[in-house]
């Protein structure tokens, strides 16, 4: 498994829309290529389209769903997985 690993990124809403996912997942992207790691995976949940957009930009693509994944203020929410191929 050490040629994979999981990615999580949370941005308070104060900061949203100001490039901070943005900028984390430049330097995530750079450092990723100093690993030796082959994969990386996600999830998100399935209404957060501004973060699924994001994660596209970087090269993550939809790889499946996961029902009933999360579970917030009295709600149940699907969860996609997205996966981005190191080279």
């Amino acid at each position: 498994m050490k040629h994979s690993g999981d990615l999580s990124i949370t941005v308070l809403k104060e900061y949203w829309n100001q490039g901070v996912a943005t900028n984390l997942m430049m330097e995530f992207i750079k450092w990723l290529e100093t690993t030796d790691l082959t994969k990386i995976n996600l999830k998100v949940k399935e209404d957060n389209i501004q973060a699924i957009k994001l994660y596209e930009k970087f090269g993550f693509i939809k790889e499946g769903i996961i029902t009933r994944d999360f579970y917030m203020d009295g709600q149940y929410y699907n969860s996609i997985c997205m996966g981005k191929l190191v080279d």
